[in-house]
């Protein structure tokens, strides 16, 4: 993690730990939390310092996350999803379950690049950790506009750095 860009936040990064890894390989994304962690801690310095201690960023196969949505959501919803949020205030943890390859399926539906399209569903996460809600359209759409904000943030040149990464895991887990 980027602590220098962190440090203008006033964001303490000794009292919080943001972890990228991939349930389906094991593996942990270091670049890709890198990446993460520099751009969320200049769009979300209140989170990092004020409610979070560690915020786990899961990547899932399409069928553990259908598991877990029907699990916490009911039956109705027990298909491949392209994130769920799970967090704690009291205990300081958060956890984003994400589906790369839904992310990559959909990306192509709103016009939007595997990059651009995985920092909107991360986005969206840690907006529900902050108590963000979407059950409406006003909601959503409130969600969204804010986002979008976020995703603007991220740095253009590392757009295709992430998107290979995320391309390459998701190829790479299909063939394992």
């Amino acid at each position: 993690m980027d602590r220098a860009v962190l440090k203008g936040f006033g964001v303490d990064m000794r009292r919080f730990a943001l972890r990228v890894h991939c349930s389906v390989c094991g593996r942990g994304l270091r670049a890709v939390q890198w990446m993460l962690g520099s751009w969320l801690g200049g769009c979300l310095p209140v989170l990092f310092s004020r409610y979070y201690r560690r915020v786990d960023v899961v990547l899932v196969s399409d069928a553990e996350i259908a598991r877990w949505a029907g699990y916490f959501l009911g039956d109705a919803h027990a298909h491949p999803t392209d994130i769920l949020t799970f967090g704690d205030w009291e205990v300081g943890e958060g956890q984003l379950l994400i589906d790369v390859a839904q992310v990559v399926r959909q990306a192509p539906g709103y016009s939007m690049r595997v990059s651009s399209e995985f920092l909107f569903v991360v986005a969206h996460g840690f907006l529900h950790l902050l108590g963000f809600r979407d059950s409406t359209r006003d909601l959503r759409e409130t969600m969204w506009r804010i986002q979008s904000l976020w995703v603007e943030r991220f740095p253009s040149r590392a757009l295709p750095y992430l998107e290979r990464s995320l391309v390459r895991h998701v190829h790479g887990n299909r063939r394992s």
